[in-house]
């Protein structure tokens, strides 16, 4: 009797190609592609600066400018906690070496600066004083642009995207594999 002749063996043959097909290439390549974008995160695509350094240096600014405008809305928004808020969070996301909490940091602050930029916006400021918060507001939203436009922020929303589809969405939960951070709000 020859190999090709026997339906068993034959089924056996591709029972094992699909199971390694599965396994193999398609939680293994997962994995190996989410390892990948948390390299380019910790060493760039560019050796002289990764993504976490100029990621670090955009949040730095970021917060940095956000502290700034917390500091300028302190002096005309004393019964608002918004300042103290901002101020906060900027701190503690220049702190955090947690890249999810950071992320969860990130979110908040963006979501406050913008109602302390609405809130001095309904103060009555005068020219200096409202030039003064604007300067910090476009600072920090220079910085929101830079992170927005990183690479690895590309890297990873190109991946979430590609396991909230079938059949990678299947092979993500079978492996255990997870979305990566994208500092988005």
């Amino acid at each position: 009797m020859r190999f090709c002749e026997n339906r068993l063996i034959a089924k056996i043959v591709l029972v094992v190609c699909v199971l390694i097909s599965i396994f193999g290439f398609g939680g293994g390549g997962l994995r190996s592609e989410r390892a990948e974008i948390l390299l380019v995160f910790e060493e760039g695509t560019d050796t002289s600066l990764s993504s976490r350094h100029s990621m670090d240096a955009y949040l730095d600014q970021a917060s940095e400018s956000a502290a700034l405008l917390a500091q300028e809305a302190g002096i005309y928004l004393d019964e608002s906690d918004i300042p103290a808020r901002v101020s906060e969070e900027a701190q503690s996301m220049k702190s955090e070496e947690d890249l999810s909490e950071r992320s969860r940091i990130y979110s908040a602050l963006k979501e406050d600066v913008e109602l302390l930029h609405t809130a001095l916006r309904a103060e009555n400021l005068t020219d200096e004083q409202l030039t003064n918060a604007q300067i910090a507001y476009y600072d920090f939203k220079g910085a929101v642009n830079k992170i927005d436009n990183d690479a690895y922020s590309s890297l990873a929303e190109a991946f979430n995207r590609k396991i909230s589809r079938f059949p990678a969405n299947f092979l993500a939960k079978l492996f255990g594999i997870t979305k990566v951070e994208t500092f988005e709000a």
